[in-house]
């Protein structure tokens, strides 16, 4: 029983010391009025410092103007700037005018001006933690085409649940209940013409999405914008943090956010395994792709894959030379309905490689791979190779009706499809063959991949990389036998009973002759992280890799555009890279790593 106790008190005081140190943290940078620092704060609430997510940046926006953005694109919160003792009557003035038409005064809300201007910094930090709300839905929740007006309901539920995270706090009690008052007069005090229908319950709000047609007059009529903004987000704030039903902080951002995460990607199911940066340098003319998050029929991320918004894939040889494969589209004509519009284009698609050196880009061998085509739309998957040899791995779509429009799908047939391009000189030879149907099932839904993997050999493998019935990720690794033109043996399958999965890109193969190992290494674009797996005789084991940081924390992360392994411990990565904070911009970088 006193064993029972003690940990009972010691639990509470930890608790004690932890919301203690954040209100003390809060009060802090309230009176510094140091922006970057807010934000800083705000995040770390969230438990996302910047250490761990190196990419998302903070812009301050200045004080005068009052409408915050988060671009997932760029992963930038813009908001507000905390403001100086000296500045809170002009800030209060500016927000009356831009708001109320001038209406309202901050006199009468607030006794005297010290109060007025930590309410303030007190508001724009809760301004911070909405957009934060935007930018967890982004990593952990929903897509960046999620409906709008969800998406600042949940904004404005982090906004609630960041508040009364200090409940109990004598100074914050009171900020929260003048923020409540703030909210009212100012929806209360917008111009009649500015005012929209407001209902509750807001889950109800997604089918007619009632906030996106204000979105029409964003920097057109800034006063129509953010008064129509204005009155529906302070309705929103005003319901949310008068009726909170968020629970504690923790508990808000687990359940909202890191279980449904966690549980569905494996975050803690691997050994971690530290590398170091043996040497890195900067690869001009990559820019990366943007991905898109895939959706399940719940309208949250389904974590098990990713649209790519082009057909470009890198690949990096034995020697660390970096190549970019790419699907060219040549148009050579159309076809015309009566009225002279066009159906449909005819295309030649053509497979290029090119070969980046630190300051040239070179075209390596250009393959007529479709010529005037009309219904057959093709899909780069993946592509790795070298100088001489190039591999392809395609995902065709074939129309029956040629148009290239058949939403419904009827009639219409996918195949995968495996390309080698060699080159002798200025000869080039070519040869493919369709990947079976018992492999490129595994393509047949958002739940399962078939990708190339280079290697140390000088051929590439294939993985099926899927999530099974019982929601466990397996794996299996083919031999592509080049010399007979068709898919050669499975050499290994793994099962990782523990429910989750990793949805795989750039994966990378080592042959240890020696050891009669084989290691395979991918990245994840959910978690931003490299998996390692190991195979032997006796069975595999997965790590995670990562590099301690100057504060001993787990980072920086990366967005991987390639990998390639050319020891048992040694990998070249090539990645949009980024240290933590707002003086080094991302930039793509080969890094060779060992571990």
């Amino acid at each position: 029983m006193r064993k029972a106790f003690i940990v009972i008190i010691l639990n509470f005081i930890v608790f004690v010391s932890f919301s203690q140190n954040n209100a003390l943290s809060f009060e802090k940078v309230i009176k510094e009025a140091n922006s970057q620092k807010a934000f800083d704060f705000v995040r770390n609430m969230f438990g996302l410092p910047a250490i761990q997510d190196p990419f998302l940046h903070f812009k301050e926006e200045g004080i005068s103007k009052l409408t915050s953005f988060c671009s997932y694109l760029f992963r930038r919160v813009e908001a507000t700037s905390l403001i100086k003792f000296h500045q809170t009557r002009e800030f209060w003035t500016n927000y009356s005018n831009q708001f109320t038409a001038g209406k309202w005064n901050y006199k009468n809300l607030y006794k005297n001006d010290s109060l007025a201007w930590q309410a303030v910094n007190y508001s724009i930090i809760l301004i911070y933690a909405h957009e934060m709300g935007h930018y967890m839905s982004f990593r952990f929740q929903a897509a960046p085409n999620t409906i709008y007006s969800c998406e600042e309901v949940l904004a404005n539920e982090c906004l609630a649940a960041f508040a009364n995270a200090f409940n109990g706090y004598k100074k914050f009690d009171e900020h929260k209940r003048l923020f409540i008052r703030l909210a009212k007069e100012t929806a209360e005090m917008i111009p009649d013409s500015n005012k929209t229908d407001f209902y509750v319950p807001m889950d109800k709000w997604c089918s007619p999405d009632p906030m996106s047609p204000f979105l029409q007059y964003f920097e057109k009529d800034n006063d129509k914008f953010i008064r129509l903004y204005g009155y529906s987000q302070y309705k929103i704030m005003d319901e949310l943090l008068t009726n909170y039903k968020g629970g504690k902080w923790n508990d808000f951002l687990s359940n909202k956010f890191y279980n449904f995460y966690n549980q569905k990607t494996l975050k803690t199911d691997f050994s971690p395994l530290k590398y170091r940066v043996v040497s890195s340098e900067s690869v001009k003319g990559i820019y990366g792709y943007n991905l898109t998050h895939e959706m399940d029929s719940a309208g949250t991320l389904s974590f098990y894959n990713y649209f790519y918004d082009n057909n470009v894939r890198y690949a990096i040889n034995n020697s660390g030379k970096v190549y970019r494969a790419s699907i060219e589209t040549e148009p050579v004509g159309s076809v015309k309905d009566s009225q002279g519009d066009e159906i449909y284009s005819i295309n030649n698609y053509l497979l290029n490689n090119q070969l980046h050196q630190r300051d040239t880009i070179t075209m390596n061998s250009s393959f007529l791979y479709l010529d005037s085509n009309k219904n057959v739309r093709p899909r780069l998957i993946s592509a790795w190779g070298s100088n001489d040899i190039f591999y392809y791995l395609m995902h065709r779509t074939t129309t029956p009706d040629s148009s290239l429009i058949n939403f419904s799908r009827e009639g219409q047939t996918d195949t995968l499809h495996f390309h080698r391009v060699r080159k002798d000189g200025n000869d080039i030879y070519y040869s493919n063959f369709v990947i079976p149907d018992s492999v490129a099932k595994d393509t047949s839904s958002v739940t399962g991949q078939v990708l190339l993997a280079g290697s140390n050999l000088g051929m590439p493998f294939l993985v099926s990389n899927r999530l099974t019935k019982n929601e466990q990720q397996e794996i299996k690794l083919y031999l592509t036998d080049t010399s007979s033109n068709e898919i050669g043996p499975m050499i290994w399958a793994g099962i990782n009973k523990n429910k989750g999965y990793l949805f795989m890109q750039c994966p990378s193969v080592f042959i240890d002759a020696k050891s009669k190992k084989m290691i395979m290494a991918y990245f994840n674009s959910f978690t931003e992280k490299i998996y390692l797996i190991v195979i032997s005789e006796a069975g595999s084991k997965s790590y995670t890799l990562f590099q301690w940081s100057a504060n001993k924390a787990f980072g920086p992360q990366m967005q991987v555009l390639a990998l390639h392994m050319i020891t048992p411990n040694k990998m070249y990565v090539l990645a949009n890279y980024k240290k933590p904070g707002n003086k080094e911009t991302a930039a793509v970088k080969k890094m060779l790593i060992q571990w």
